[in-house]
């Protein structure tokens, strides 16, 4: 069983203690002792998120978890930063899904299909927009980490036999695998330590390499590769980027401007921001129900 990962910031370490205790106090039989404690939960994770929410859609999101939080939380499932940080990502796509109204008949090439009469406008994006990240790889727990990515891995090696024939289209899990390799390579490149992952082979197989190729220096088929390798530089993958930031490597998370940088250059699809982010929305929802259904989450 893989060492569980815990978190070296110590306003983290103090938001998991608290939620460690949290379930001690009985709303119906101390609800003052209750309260006290939740305000404490708030008070911490106000401090560790909240100066990092930057947009409406963020703010809006964190609410959400916030209350979310305070009805659903267990201990025993994880540590409360792992339950906060996951959520949060959740609800921050759904937020940016709804303001950008993402409709579902919009084709991969940015074309509306026949029947969709109002679609969005595809609009600039700006480089310094916040990412809502891989959602399920912000998991902390390491234990419940390696279980997720094994399960998402299966969807993904699975695909077909996993979707009825509407819902597995070819065009629908090359996004899907395109944002579980976005997810998992901004995970391995994110850390301080050659991460150990107890089914390395299953998340290699389901991940797309040429999205790594389009990513990274050197040529890496494995996770270890990845760890040691060389993200890209940003104006290499990604035109029109500033000045301030094409000389410096592929920020991480990886934006969401490299993936549809990927689908033009590589791929030949034109992807609007907002089928992008709809895609990712989608895919983000039914890897949180998936994880829900095996009681992972």
């Amino acid at each position: 069983m893989a060492k569980k990962k815990e978190p070296t910031n110590k306003s983290k370490q103090h938001l998991n203690k608290l939620g460690q205790e949290w379930k001690q106090y009985s709303p119906e039989t101390d609800s003052a002792a209750y309260e006290a404690h939740w305000m404490k939960i708030w008070t911490a994770l106000f401090n560790v998120y909240y100066p990092f929410l930057r947009t409406e859609a963020e703010l809006n999101a964190f609410e959400k978890t916030i209350q979310k939080t305070k009805e659903e939380y267990d201990p025993k499932k994880g540590s409360l930063s792992a339950y906060f940080s996951t959520h949060l990502n959740w609800n921050t796509a759904d937020e940016i899904k709804e303001e950008l109204k993402w409709n579902p008949n919009e084709r991969i090439d940015g074309v509306p299909n026949s029947d969709a009469s109002d679609m969005p406008v595809d609009t600039p994006i700006p480089y310094d927009e916040p990412e809502t990240g891989g959602g399920i790889l912000d998991i902390e727990d390491r234990e419940i980490q390696d279980a997720a990515l094994l399960e998402i891995s299966s969807q993904i090696l699975h695909f077909s036999e996993n979707h009825n024939k509407k819902n597995g289209n070819s065009v629908r899990k090359n996004y899907f695998q395109l944002f579980y390799t976005s997810g998992v390579t901004s995970f391995v490149k994110g850390e301080r330590e050659q991460p150990i992952f107890q089914h390395q082979r299953d998340i290699e197989r389901a991940m797309k390499m040429p999205f790594v190729d389009y990513c990274m220096v050197q040529r890496c088929r494995t996770l270890p590769q990845i760890f040691d390798g060389d993200l890209k530089l940003y104006g290499a993958v990604v035109e029109d980027v500033p000045d301030n930031k094409k000389d410096k490597p592929i920020p991480l998370p990886i934006p969401d401007q490299v993936g549809r940088s990927y689908l033009k250059t590589k791929e030949n699809l034109s992807v609007s921001k907002s089928t992008y982010a709809g895609q990712k929305a989608s895919y983000l929802n039914e890897m949180r129900e998936l994880l829900r259904r095996k009681e992972i989450l």
